[in-house]
C-alpha cells in the first residue's frame, strides 16, 4: 500500500512539472507576431509559435525533464516527511 500511494503521489507531481514547464515554456518564449498591412490600410497581425518551444514539446524533452523535475521532488518530499518522523 505504502509502494501504491508513493507511485500515486509521483505521477502526480509529473503531471504537475509537465504542465508547470509547458507553461513556463510559453512564458519564457512567448510567440512572435507577424503583421502585414493591406492595400486599404489594414493590419493583419498573426500570432506565430516560437520555434524554440515547439521543437521543445513535440521532441519529449518536455516529458523528460517533468520527470527529472517530478523526481526531484519527490525525493526532496520524502527527505522533508522522514526527518519530521524521527525528530
Amino acid at each position: 500500500m505504502k509502494l501504491f500511494k508513493s507511485i500515486i503521489v509521483f505521477i502526480g507531481l509529473w503531471i504537475i512539472a509537465t504542465v508547470g514547464l509547458f507553461f513556463a515554456g510559453f512564458y519564457l518564449f512567448p510567440s512572435q507576431y507577424r503583421c502585414t498591412i493591406g492595400k486599404n490600410g489594414a493590419t493583419l497581425c498573426l500570432s506565430v509559435p516560437n520555434p524554440e518551444l515547439e521543437i521543445f514539446a513535440k521532441t519529449g524533452w518536455i516529458f523528460l525533464f517533468s520527470f527529472l523535475l517530478a523526481f526531484l521532488l519527490f525525493v526532496i518530499i520524502r527527505m522533508l516527511f522522514k526527518s519530521k518522523k524521527t525528530k
